[in-house]
């Protein structure tokens, strides 16, 4: 059997076990007591469904096995100013085909998602269908991906570079979340937990899926590639096991696990991940030992990755516990109740956790940490105020996330400018001045010749990229920063993003990242794609500051922004809305004014470093002889004096002065021309 044909038998195989088991849950389903208002359901809308979106998910998939296949074997070549060879441009051709499938499947879904989801015959849908695009959150997620798997089908044929295909699998393992993130774990109590738990699984899994469907896609992969493979599969694992654990408690809600219908299917989905985990912990083991005798073949994990795929399509047409919960109005949005109005104890307070956002917090730090170790062991040193600043940084939000401001953030505008504020004013002014991507680049070394391309070899070559010159541009950044507070909050979107927990956490990332670029051009330590002199950043920092202020007013004067979604919480103690959105306009213009002022004392003191690191610099300069300058002032003043008393120049008598000879400290001062050592 050729090697093309070994690599198709898992996705076969993958895919006859999942077509039987999705008649057979479709046909339990309908045998049992149908949810209010889905008695109009029909078997051929459900088996059309979920047939596409079987072939949507493997398609997906198949996409992102082809860009894995690219991107995570690159190694450092000696190809001209970087450029892809003719095999990986033949897999990146196969990404586009698979790109094709997965467009036309996602857009296929549209109308059967609509009806499957409601619980009617796609005949009732396809009449006016515009009207359940608008209303139904399923199949709004799967017209996205179809539109971003269009995309990229017509980007991929003119992608060239290793730095390019990296972006475009990012995408692709991004663009699986909307479809996830819209379904089952967006209803009920508890939802906004397992929203960020579904978010973290979905993105490890389906990066497992695609590295493990690459490389068992030919021969035995190399050391290196095996190692690789085990470092992301040791880390997905760590991730998927406990989020799918907490996914399946959350779809059960306290019903047992084992029982036939949605617990069997948790079951076997949680059964995958262990026997994952047992066949990942004997590869790594191996690798320890002796790489000679660690397990090369992949096809049985990429077999059981495409099956855990295929236990999501089979949930799909099932009914999880959770969804015959009764849930009040505020476990409808929020995912919990609150039953107490909030108090200035709330700012210490243990509350409602952010899951995702601790998380990252936790990720963001112990990344961090471990760059600054890996300098230290290597002997180099890197400042202290920059580690406090990253961990002080992360800390407030990770402080603001398990404490009752983000629970109270979510029922009151006040409270939720809080937030904002602290996400979008305060805590990015600390992370830039940690400068990460400079400990990146000095704890990691680049690829050398023939070995792997790395992240860092990514974030250098991306610092270069004309994309990231446009796209970092201040005058860019500025507007994005500037506009994002009217965009939001002036224009009825800020009601739509509050109305579910992803939509709210993606407005949480917003305020963290666009924050952070903006601080970034006044006073990061990381070089920026276009620097700036320091008086331009001060006037960057003061043209902000009236449009700051001017929003404040708006939402001073404005009418209730939010009134549906907060009117629909129906909170016993909720407060008045234009009083408390009074409250908030306050507060934005408050702690949106000291952050700035804050920053514009660090960007201060950084031009007064600034200034006093040149100045010793020219002094040694001319103490060495390195610098004439100066000499050549004193005899240009000489001169003019003398032609005011009418004298005559007089005749040289010396030779002019020459530069002392270099000394050991002045060669290690004096930078290195390229190519020289």
């Amino acid at each position: 059997m050729s090697p093309s044909a070994r690599a198709r038998i898992p996705w076969l195989v993958a895919l006859l076990v999942t077509a039987v088991a999705v008649q057979a849950a479709i046909g339990w389903q309908y045998g049992q007591p149908p949810l209010l208002g889905h008695e109009g359901s029909d078997p051929f809308t459900s088996s059309w469904a979920a047939g596409l979106r079987l072939l949507a998910a493997f398609a997906g998939l198949g996409t992102a096995a082809a860009l894995a296949s690219v991107v995570v074997t690159a190694r450092r070549g000696t190809e001209r100013r970087g450029l892809l060879g003719e095999p990986a441009l033949d897999r990146l051709a196969v990404a586009r085909h698979w790109a094709l499938g997965w467009t036309a499947a996602a857009l296929a879904l549209v109308p059967f998602d609509a009806a499957d989801t409601n619980g009617i015959a796609v005949g009732v849908v396809l009449p006016s269908l515009s009207d359940f695009l608008l209303s139904v959150q399923t199949t709004q997620a799967w017209l996205l991906t179809a539109v971003v798997a269009f995309l990229l089908s017509c980007v991929l044929p003119f992608v060239r570079t290793w730095r390019t295909a990296a972006v475009a699998l990012v995408v692709v393992v991004l663009v699986h979340l909307p479809p996830v993130v819209t379904a089952q774990v967006s209803v009920g109590a508890d939802h906004d937990l397992a929203t960020d738990a579904a978010i973290v699984m979905t993105l490890a899994v389906t990066a497992w899926s695609a590295t493990a469907l690459a490389l068992s896609a030919g021969s035995r992969p190399p050391t290196d590639v095996l190692r690789r493979y085990s470092r992301i599969a040791g880390l997905a694992l760590l991730v998927a096991l406990p989020a799918r654990v907490l996914v399946g408690w959350f779809e059960m809600a306290g019903r047992p696990w084992v029982s036939p219908g949605y617990g069997l299917s948790v079951l076997v989905a949680v059964g995958l991940l262990v026997v994952l985990g047992v066949l990942w912990l004997v590869r790594w083991t191996r690798l320890r030992r002796d790489p000679s005798t660690a397990p090369a073949g992949l096809r049985l994990d990429a077999l059981l990755l495409l099956l855990l795929a295929g236990v999501s399509v089979v949930q799909s047409q099932l009914v999880p516990p959770r969804f015959r919960e009764p849930q009040s109005s505020q476990v409808n949005f929020l995912g919990y109740e609150v039953p107490d109005p909030p108090s200035m104890l709330a700012l210490v307070l243990p509350g409602r956790p952010n899951l995702l956002l601790v998380l990252l917090a936790a990720v963001m730090v112990a990344l961090y940490l471990a760059g600054v170790r890996r300098l230290r062991r290597r002997g180099d040193r890197w400042p202290g105020g920059r580690t406090a600043a990253w961990v002080i940084g992360w800390a407030v939000i990770a402080f603001v996330s398990l404490t009752q401001v983000w629970q109270y953030a979510s029922t009151t505008f006040s409270w939720h400018m809080v937030v904002h504020m602290v996400f979008n004013m305060a805590t990015p002014a600390l992370l830039v001045l940690a400068g990460p991507l400079t400990l990146l680049l000095r704890a990691r070394a680049g690829a050398r010749a023939g070995q792997l391309l790395s992240v860092r070899d990514l974030v250098n070559a991306g610092l270069g990229s004309r994309a990231l010159h446009v796209l970092g541009h201040p005058l860019v950044i500025w507007v994005l920063f500037v506009s994002s507070f009217y965009l939001l909050y002036l224009t009825g979107l800020f009601e739509v993003a509050m109305r579910y927990h992803w939509s709210h956490q993606l407005m949480n990332v917003h305020f963290i990242l666009v924050g952070t670029l903006y601080y970034q051009v006044v006073i990061g330590i990381d070089a920026p794609g276009r620097p700036i002199p320091h008086v331009a950043k001060l006037g960057y920092i003061l043209a902000a500051m009236p449009f700051h202020a001017f929003f404040a007013v708006a939402v001073l004067n404005s009418a209730v922004i939010g009134a549906g979604y907060y009117s629909g919480l129906d909170l016993a103690w909720g407060p008045n809305l234009a009083a408390d959105q009074q409250v908030g306009g306050q507060l934005a213009w408050g702690m949106g004014e000291l952050p700035l002022l804050g920053v514009t004392i660090a960007l201060l003191a950084q031009w007064f470093s600034s200034d006093q690191r040149a100045a010793r610099r020219f002094d040694r300069a001319t103490n060495a002889g390195h610098d004439t300058s100066l000499d050549a002032y004193n005899e240009m003043l000489a001169e003019l004096a003398r032609r005011d008393r009418g004298e005559a120049r007089p005749a040289p008598t010396a030779a002019p002065r020459q530069p002392p000879a270099a000394t050991a400290d002045d060669d290690a001062e004096r930078p290195t021309p390229s190519g020289q050592r």
